[in-house]
């Protein structure tokens, strides 16, 4: 009997709207004319994502470590810098050992500038290093060997299509109106074969 009076007022539960303030209606964007790559992804794959990070914009607290996405954008940016030390040589010439290095030598350049120095704080950071030493060493041998196996030659890096930038925004017809997407893309590579052109847009993802 307790627990049937207990569970009465569950029962007699009704659901109601919750109001929102008006700061927070003006603080939710509506549509815009122009929207990146990224933020369309994020909609198609969780509306509710989509409300949360681009209407209500939380902001993350910033914590002495490094937590996935930072090594993620770390390992991008070893990644960028070493294809563009290779840049214009011979891709099938260079060694495993000069790509490890190189790789090395640029996460050595960044770690200390990142996370507020993070990296090099303590023998427990030391020690993240040297795990994302081996992924960035894995990363740019695996992206060299690639391009080396094929007849695709990387032509541009961190190519933004936006107003005034690398490329124009993509213009998409819709029933609404145009709509401008504008993005960055990691890598393009290019390739002729036999009088026809082909690109290749490479998204690093990590």
């Amino acid at each position: 009997a307790a627990v049937c009076a207990s569970l009465s007022p569950a029962l007699r539960l009704t659901s109601t709207r919750a109001s929102v303030s008006s700061a927070i209606k003006q603080a939710i964007p509506c549509a815009a004319a122009s929207v990146s790559v990224s933020r369309l992804e994020t909609q198609a794959l969780c509306p509710y994502m989509h409300f949360v990070r681009y209407g209500l914009a939380p902001e993350r607290s910033e914590d002495y470590k490094l937590n996935v996405r930072d090594a993620g954008s770390l390992l991008h940016e070893v990644l960028e810098s070493s294809l563009a030390y290779f840049s214009g040589r011979d891709l099938k010439k260079i060694t495993r050992e000069e790509i490890f290095e190189t790789a090395e030598r640029v996460l050595a350049e960044r770690a200390p500038e990142y996370r507020f120095g993070y990296l090099v704080s303590s023998q427990r950071a030391r020690r993240q290093t040297k795990g994302l030493a081996v992924m960035a060493r894995i990363a740019v041998f695996e992206a060299i060997r690639q391009l080396a196996a094929g007849s695709f030659m990387q032509v541009g890096r961190e190519l933004v299509f936006a107003p005034g930038r690398d490329y124009p925004p993509i213009i998409l017809p819709t029933s609404a109106g145009e709509l401008k997407l504008h993005g960055v893309v990691d890598r393009a590579d290019m390739m002729y074969l036999e009088n026809e052109r082909y690109v290749r847009i490479v998204d690093y993802k990590s």
